[in-house]
Parts: C-alpha cells; structure tokens; sequence
C-alpha cells in the first residue's frame, strides 16, 4: 500500500510540474507581447511636417564644441 501511495505522489509531482511549465510559458508569452508593441511604435511624427533635420533650425545641427574638438585632438 505504501507503494501506491508514493507512485501516487510521484504522479501528482510530475502533474504539478507539468502545470507549473505551462503557466510559466504562457505569462512569459503574455510578457514578451506586451513588449512587442512598445517596441515596433515608430517615433511620433512631426506636426508641422518637417521630415529634414536641417528643418528644425540649427538646434538639430551637430556642433563641434571646445571639449569635443579636444577629445578629438586626442584620437590622433
């Protein structure tokens, strides 16, 4: 009888086991879809339809300031 029991237990673990994989596959599945969305979004479209960098005025300008130039001396 103490036989029965353990295949018993042994039966309901790997049940159990089972069950759990299948909960854990399914919320990361939910997870990895919640995701998704947020990252395919494309960026938010300019208003005034202003598609060049150049349109934006020269705050959109990459500068050369003091300090960058300097780093860049560096680099030589």
């Amino acid at each position: 009888m103490k036989q029965k029991d353990t295949a018993q237990g042994v039966a309901a673990g790997q049940a159990r086991r089972t069950f759990l994989r299948g909960v854990a596959a399914v919320g990361g599945g939910a997870v990895a879809a919640g995701l998704v969305p947020s990252l395919a979004q494309a960026a938010p479209a300019d208003p005034a339809g202003n598609s060049a960098p150049e349109a934006a005025g020269d705050t959109a300008r990459y500068r050369v300031t003091e300090h960058v130039a300097r780093y860049y001396d560096t680099l030589k």
